[in-house]
């Protein structure tokens, strides 16, 4: 005598996967043991991709290449490709180095809601797979955290985005891309910020107003090229309630124009 079961397991609100199993009395028939195996399995993945689809921190681990879109890296210890929303954090280099490609999404189909470079992860270079196309919006509150104080940190993707970028962390980061983000930028935490172009600094205001803000600790905002020539309409701040902060522009050989003003501006001693 056979009798039919029917099992059904609910993998959230919106998904259920059902099971079909043929029974004996005495014998569980060996392809209905498989079948069983077969559907708890799918839920399985059902449920992952269910799970996945939320933001997650991904770690990058750089076990299989140096690109982006593959199983580079860990979130929760599980291998994994960045999903649009989730943050990126940066700790050792891995098997496959520091010099990194973003092959994911342009910016107008990848958010990315933080970046974080660990402390002595070393000097990680990010350049997209295909310049003008790939690339990321940064989200949330647009903030870059570079805590490697030793090494520096180099993006020449295209960063998009309306809640403009903030560096902290007491790092050195290079901007070296063609940035489309509006809503300022902010130098924070002693931080360092390299430019080789007023276009890393994103969108030029449409009429003067606060651009450029240095905030708490002492920052520092760098011209790496011979000549950095800022748009008059990026108006500089330095708020800080701590005593003796500064801001700095650092030049050496090179030059940067403020406020649409040539001046050579000499680093601080």
């Amino acid at each position: 005598m056979r009798s039919d079961r029917v099992v059904t397991a609910s993998v959230s609100d919106n998904i259920s996967a059902s099971i079909r199993t043929t029974m004996r009395p005495a014998k569980r028939d060996a392809r209905c043991r498989r079948s069983l195996l077969i559907g708890a399995a799918a839920i399985g993945a059902v449920s992952m991709l269910t799970q996945r689809a939320l933001a997650a921190n991904d770690v990058w681990v750089g076990s299989t290449s140096v690109n982006w879109a593959d199983l580079n890296w860990t979130t929760s210890n599980s291998p994994a490709i960045p999903d649009s929303g989730d943050t990126l954090e940066f700790g050792a280099a891995g098997s496959a180095g520091l010099n990194l490609i973003d092959n994911l999404m342009t910016p107008a189909t990848f958010n990315i809601a933080g970046i974080t470079f660990d402390a002595s992860g070393g000097a990680f270079v990010i350049n997209p797979g295909s310049t003008g196309t790939n690339g990321f919006t940064l989200t949330g509150t647009g903030t870059i955290t570079d805590n490697d104080t030793t090494a520096i940190e180099t993006i020449g993707d295209s960063i998009a985005g309306t809640a403009g970028l903030t560096l902290t962390g007491g790092g050195t980061l290079d901007l070296t891309g063609t940035n489309s983000y509006t809503g300022g930028t902010t130098i924070a935490a002693a931080s360092l910020l390299n430019i080789n172009s007023d276009a890393a600094l994103g969108a030029v205001p449409g009429s003067a107003g606060t651009n450029i803000t240095f905030s708490g600790a002492s920052g520092d905002l760098q011209a790496g090229a011979a000549a950095v020539i800022l748009n008059a309409n990026r108006n500089i701040s330095l708020t800080s309630a701590t005593a003796g902060s500064t801001a700095s522009f650092e030049t050496g050989a090179n030059y940067m124009a403020v406020n649409g003003k040539h001046h050579r501006l000499r680093p601080l001693d």
